[in-house]
């Protein structure tokens, strides 16, 4: 099981996706704007926020994995709190944590930073828009 695949799912259904002890992310859209330095009008795209919160317990995540891989909610959680888990234990020793087709999470302290890929689902290539 792929954790990011269900969390892009969530997302892009539900605009957001709780990771329970770990955080949450909200999908937001963006309409057609201007780049002010470069006067270029930018097509339209998503912007993906990470809020650290570490009292968070929803288990919609873990119901959409049991859902969609047919077992049980129990089991599903299970695995979300083991990637969580093995997440955290990679920012503890390591200076960050890349998660392909979403981003980069560093931990500064007890404070976790997430930076959004170029290759991340979220940009506006996927409108399959170019700036004019």
């Amino acid at each position: 099981m792929d954790l990011i695949k269900y969390c892009i799912l969530l997302l892009q259904e539900t605009n957001q996706v709780t990771l329970p002890s770990f955080g949450k992310f909200e999908l937001k859209f963006n309409s057609v704007r201007e780049d002010q330095e470069t006067n270029q009008l930018l097509p339209p795209s998503y912007s993906l926020s990470f809020t650290q919160q570490h009292n968070l317990n929803d288990i919609a995540l873990a119901s959409i994995i049991a859902e969609l891989d047919s077992i049980d909610v129990e089991r599903a959680k299970d695995f979300v709190y083991q990637t969580i888990k093995e997440w955290k234990k990679i920012l503890k020793s390591e200076p960050y944590l890349t998660i392909e087709n979403l981003g980069t999470f560093t931990a500064e302290k007890e404070k976790i930073i997430f930076s959004l890929s170029e290759k991340s689902f979220v940009t506006y290539k996927n409108f399959g828009l170019l700036p004019l």
